[in-house]
């Protein structure tokens, strides 16, 4: 089973570099729903969190949110992301920051984008 998981994080991993938009989403929101197991591919989604496509960003930043607590190397990247040029991505940012550090360290500020 370990080796089929290994096998589909690496085929979800793959795919957030396709040049199709919708597997990029995709791909994102199936690593976001492996949580913790995805940390392996905590480099690529937060890539993805550079994504040219605002459903790319979003759907990274949402990803790694999900991967909770594991993701302190995230935290820079998920604070920049609040401030995206989409207000959708900012959002999704700051609900990640939320999981990410927990809502003792989160700025009061965030409270509002979340």
């Amino acid at each position: 089973m370990l080796t089929c998981m290994r096998k589909r994080l690496e085929d979800w991993t793959e795919m957030l570099r396709d040049a199709n938009v919708v597997a990029r989403c995709t791909a994102a929101r199936a690593l976001g729903q492996m949580g913790a197991q995805a940390r392996e591919a905590l480099p690529a989604l937060l890539q993805a969190l550079q994504d040219r496509e605002p459903l790319v960003r979003d759907a990274a930043a949402e990803a790694i949110g999900c991967v909770g607590p594991d993701s302190q190397d995230a935290v820079l990247a998920l604070m920049h992301a609040l401030t995206d040029t989409n207000s959708f991505v900012q959002a999704t940012a700051a609900k990640a920051l939320k999981k990410v550090e927990g809502p003792v360290t989160v700025n009061p500020k965030l409270e509002t984008l979340a």
